[in-house]
Formats: structure tokens, sequence, C-alpha cells
């Protein structure tokens, strides 16, 4: 076995303290600034707020406005279903 003597094994110490912190400060600048993702968090959840206040405001409000199911699109099915003579095609089912 071979020895090693106190400056080489202080070198290599050293050797792995650089490296060490080589690689920290690599991946340090490739990550953001913690500043700049905490004040993007902040004003995220400002205007998610803003939202959430203006939902609210209009929680009430109907969602359709009048006569918006009576148009003829919406009605198709209940007119099939009422018209005697669509019962009749070949290949339809009974109405229920």
């Amino acid at each position: 076995r071979a020895r090693f003597r106190g400056g080489e094994s202080q070198r290599r110490a050293s050797m792995s303290g650089f490296l060490s912190r080589w690689i920290h400060d690599a991946i340090a600048l490739r990550m953001e600034d913690p500043v700049k993702i905490r004040a993007d968090w902040v004003a995220h959840m400002h205007k998610t707020e803003a939202k959430c206040v203006e939902i609210k405001k209009n929680w009430d409000q109907p969602t359709k406005t009048a006569g918006f199911w009576r148009k003829p699109q919406y009605n198709a099915t209940i007119d099939l279903m009422n018209d005697s003579r669509a019962g009749k095609i070949p290949g339809r089912a009974q109405n229920w």
C-alpha cells in the first residue's frame, strides 16, 4: 500500500473543495434568481386574486342570455320527437 504524505491529502481535499465549489457555481449560474421567482409568484397571485374577485362579483348573473335554449339547434331533438312523420321513418326506434 502506498502511503500519502500530509501535503498530498491536503491537496486532494482542496481539489475536492474546488470541484464542489465549481459544480455549485455552475448550477447556480443556470438557475433563476430567487428574488425574481418570488416576484413572479406574487404577481401571479395578485392576478389570480383579481380574477377571483371579478368572478365572485358576477356569481349570481346568468351564464346564458334569455331565450338561449329556444334556438333551433338546441330544440332539434325535441322537434324530431314531436314530429309524427319522423317517428315513422324505417329503422327509427320508438320514442319513450
